[in-house]
């Protein structure tokens, strides 16, 4: 396991293009996004969209530990503020920050990509749109992020999340 978050740690970080597959332990090679089914991907799709569904109720209904516990015990995160949040209990104390000094904040994802890297680890990248915040001085109106989602004892849960701001051009 250690190796195999090494591996997710080094793809994510370095963002090294990879021409093949990377081979483990007695030359097995792991699927690749390419070799997946459409059955399969469409299975996963479906898990992680309902996983998501509980990290947008938990939101809207400013639960911090219900958010926490969507996160692995180690879940390495740093949102828009820049603080780096290691573990459940940093993220949940992250997130009720948040609810009590922004308490309007409200997020909606949208131009979801995914990446299968294997059955258990999915890499998504999409759009946030931020309204609401009356914080001084008001932050962009949307952003970005990268999440690592990996399937531990039959649930997905966020191994790894980076959010950053973007600032609108005239085109948007």
């Amino acid at each position: 396991m250690k190796q195999l978050l090494i591996t997710i740690a080094a793809v994510v970080l370095v963002g090294c293009a990879m021409t093949r597959p990377i081979p483990q332990k007695g030359n097995q090679v792991p699927k690749t996004s390419e070799t997946f089914s459409d059955s399969l991907k469409s299975q996963i799709n479906r898990e992680i969209d309902s996983m998501v569904k509980e990290w947008d109720d938990s939101a809207a209904n400013k639960d911090a530990k219900g958010l926490s516990e969507l996160y692995t015990k180690n879940a390495d995160i740093i949102h828009y503020d820049n603080v780096h949040h290691v573990g459940r209990e940093s993220i949940q104390q992250h997130f009720e920050k948040q609810f009590i000094n922004d308490s309007n904040l409200k997020k909606v994802f949208s131009d979801h990509q995914r990446f299968f890297v294997t059955p258990e680890i999915v890499i998504e990248t999409a759009k946030s749109h931020i309204t609401g915040s009356k914080i001084t001085p008001r932050p962009p109106t949307r952003g970005r992020y990268t999440a690592t989602y990996i399937k531990f004892r039959g649930r997905w849960l966020i191994l790894y999340e980076r959010a950053w701001w973007t600032w609108p051009f005239k085109y948007d």
